[in-house]
């Protein structure tokens, strides 16, 4: 298992379109990906759960792979939260 944390860069947070970024990009690999927010800790290939929760911008998010490929999933996730999932911060 493999777990790091991020801080949210996005300036509206985890709205539409950067949650269904990251839920598509986590439903491409085999492990199990988390995503703890507020202590509250979620499926994150469901984009619905990542609306949910509400994330917003500066915020923190701990982000939890467990499986065969974890390292290469929390590795390239991580990048693209760092980045603000394809949107400018």
């Amino acid at each position: 298992m493999r777990e790091e944390t991020f801080d949210v860069i996005n300036p509206t947070g985890l709205h539409m379109r950067p949650a269904a970024v990251l839920a598509k990009q986590a439903a491409g690999y085999d492990c199990e990906v988390s995503l703890v927010y507020k202590g509250k800790e979620m499926d994150a290939k469901s984009v619905l759960n990542i609306m949910a929760a509400n994330i917003q911008a500066g915020s923190q998010i701990t982000l939890i792979c467990n499986g065969s490929d974890e390292d290469r999933a929390i590795g390239e996730l991580g990048r693209q939260i760092r980045e603000g999932l394809g949107e400018k911060s």
